[in-house]
């Protein structure tokens, strides 16, 4: 099922839907960078990770 509907992208363009196909671009661009950033969070040191508790908000 997936490869047929990676083979029927093209098609979105093909057929006029350029709007579809630009929204399916974004989101595979989406996906990557997120991945992107999660591996590199995961691979990361604890303190460089963003991990460090949050200031209080009431504290003076």
């Amino acid at each position: 099922m997936d490869r047929r509907r990676r083979a029927l992208r093209p098609l979105y363009l093909h057929k006029g839907l350029t709007l579809t196909a630009v929204l399916y671009a974004g989101f595979v661009v989406l996906c990557a960078v997120g991945l992107r950033q999660w591996w590199r969070m995961r691979d990361a040191p604890e303190e460089a990770a963003g991990t460090r508790e949050p200031a209080s908000v009431g504290a003076r």
